[in-house]
């Protein structure tokens, strides 16, 4: 697990795997990512090339080695802004969602 500055969080992964006669399977894999969140979690400017960047924050699943694309909830301060005052925030987001019919 990495951590930014002010305490937030920079990248970190879940795996989940079984091992058997083979070797090591990995079942589940789940990862939470962020970048350029150091201003806003701080409120204080960085000179770091790495804070400068745009605020992004997302996730990535993968299940028995097959991986989907990464989830990214925001690319910008902007899109970070508008989650947090139109309330999309608070809902929850399914990642993977099925229909069945």
């Amino acid at each position: 697990m990495e951590m930014l500055d002010g305490g937030l969080l920079k990248r970190t992964v879940f795996d989940v795997s079984f091992e058997n006669a083979a070797g090591d399977e990995s079942l589940l894999s789940v990862g939470l990512f962020a970048s350029g969140l150091g201003s806003v979690a701080s409120g204080e400017s960085s000179e770091s090339e790495e804070e400068d960047s745009s605020p992004t924050a997302g996730m990535n699943l993968g299940f028995l080695d097959s991986y989907l694309r990464p989830y990214v909830f925001f690319r910008s301060t902007s899109e970070l802004m508008g989650h947090a005052w139109s309330g999309t925030a608070s809902e929850q987001t399914p990642v993977l969602q099925v229909s069945s019919k």
